[in-house]
């Protein structure tokens, strides 16, 4: 982790420099040998729990790949679930470039260390999330950890590149991976330079795609990366209380279709034996991601920090009706009650971080969570003078603006984590902030 550190500090003082110098673009380099220091992989990635150390791999001698018969399954799998509701890569275009490292003529032309980067990123999000059960007892190196090990040694030729969206999709897979980790330091580090490249490449600007003329699938894929990167850049504001780094005043991408053509982002149920019912995950989740920037900017921004009792307590009121409005609009079909019944349950884990970072809104607009020390003394107090008079003391005024809500949304969250059958450790960091509000609620 330190390694990775030292790394990102490395390019980001690069491109401080280059902007200093005023140069417009980045010119590529070539791929060198990185530093053979190893690397600690954090101990979440690993299913033994363990903290495993890989020595970074010499690309100057080879962008080797594990054998097609076993990387195309994951990445197969990997577009069937997680990119599926998280529409980063597109499916064809992704198969094409695994297909073409294998292909001697083409892997020779177009050998390109970005695109090598995000195959490994995809193979590492693919194990990091599932682990086919034929594949349990493959050697070590079939792990997230080696995957994501691979990736990040040819970071820094990654980040100054020239300015393409794969390389965009790299920085934010990683960005994915750490999310499930113990320190969130190297997804907002990883987030920060992803944003900044995206903008270098005009994905949050539309006069941008319509200037330099892109097709409507390119456009596509452009707007729903961009979407990605505001999706964890939000996430990761409002989890670490720190401000966002893409402005809501500087962007003016629309919304992901409702119906879009390709299907993509729509999770799927069976209404009946003839019909059946969808849900845009993926909107839902751009929308909550614009809710999770409104929570930093209501309550944990220099501004917010000033405004009135009055003041303040009118915007939490705004955002409890935020959320009631954002539930309301899922379909009861694919709520945390019903889900387990009718979903696949390969797309039961993106539901449970779905539902897990609502509730996290939830519970920091009501102020009441485990981390909101006012809130936690009341309740000692009114236990203590329970105990003292020998009787049960009126506790409504303990209950913040919102409790009815929470802890019915709690219950039914708290069903639906039970009812995920494989909790790997990545999805139990994704989640430990709802698991940590939730235990002081009955």
């Amino acid at each position: 982790m330190k390694q990775l550190e030292e790394n990102l500090s490395q390019a980001l003082q690069k491109i401080d420099q280059l902007e200093t110098e005023g140069r417009p673009g980045v010119q590529r380099e070539t791929a060198t040998a990185p530093s053979q220091s190893p690397i600690i992989i954090a101990s979440s990635l690993q299913d033994s729990g363990q903290e495993e150390v890989f020595d970074f791999v010499d690309v100057s001698r080879s962008l080797d790949l594990p054998p097609l018969h076993e990387a195309l399954p994951a990445v197969e799998k990997y577009l069937a679930t997680l990119n599926s509701v998280m529409p980063l890569f597109h499916p064809e275009r992704l198969l094409q470039s695994l297909r073409s490292f294998y292909t001697p003529l083409l892997s020779q032309r177009n050998c390109s260390t970005s695109t090598w980067a995000a195959i490994n990123v995809v193979l590492a999000l693919a194990h990091s999330c599932h682990v086919p059960s034929d594949q349990a007892a493959t050697p070590s190196r079939n792990t997230a950890a080696h995957y994501l090990s691979k990736a990040q040694s040819v970071l820094t030729e990654v980040i100054m590149g020239e300015a393409d969206i794969v390389n965009v999709q790299v920085l934010l897979g990683l960005a994915m991976l750490f999310q499930g980790t113990r320190n969130w330091k190297p997804a907002a580090t990883l987030i920060a330079i992803a944003l900044r490249l995206a903008h270098e490449f005009g994905l949050h600007n539309r006069r941008s795609s319509s200037s330099e003329n892109f097709s409507a699938s390119d456009t596509l894929e452009r707007d729903r990366v961009f979407w990605i990167a505001y999706i964890i850049d939000r996430d990761i504001s409002m989890r670490t209380r720190q401000p966002p780094v893409q402005l809501e005043t500087d962007m003016d991408v629309e919304l992901p279709a409702a119906e879009p053509e390709d299907g993509a982002g729509l999770v799927f149920v069976a209404a009946d034996s003839s019909s059946s019912l969808s849900f845009n995950f993926f909107r839902a989740r751009v929308q909550l991601a614009a809710i999770q920037g409104r929570v930093y900017e209501s309550m944990y921004s220099v501004p917010a920090q000033s405004l009135t009792v009055a003041h303040r307590n009118a915007n939490l009121a705004a955002l409890r009706n935020m959320l009631d409005d954002w539930v309301s609009q899922i379909p009861p079909q694919f709520r945390p009650n019903a889900i387990l019944q009718a979903c696949d349950p390969d797309l039961l884990r993106s539901f449970g971080i779905l539902y897990s970072t609502h509730l996290s809104c939830r519970a920091l607009v009501c102020r009441a969570h485990a981390m909101e020390t006012p809130w936690l003394q009341s309740l000692q107090d009114f236990g203590g003078q329970s105990l003292q008079q020998r009787r049960v003391i009126e506790p409504v005024l303990l209950l913040p603006q919102g409790w009815p809500a929470l802890v019915t949304e709690s219950r039914e969250y708290m069903r639906l984590f039970m009812g995920i059958g494989r909790k790997d450790p990545a999805f139990i960091w994704s989640v430990n902030l709802v698991l940590y509000n939730t235990v002081s609620i009955p």
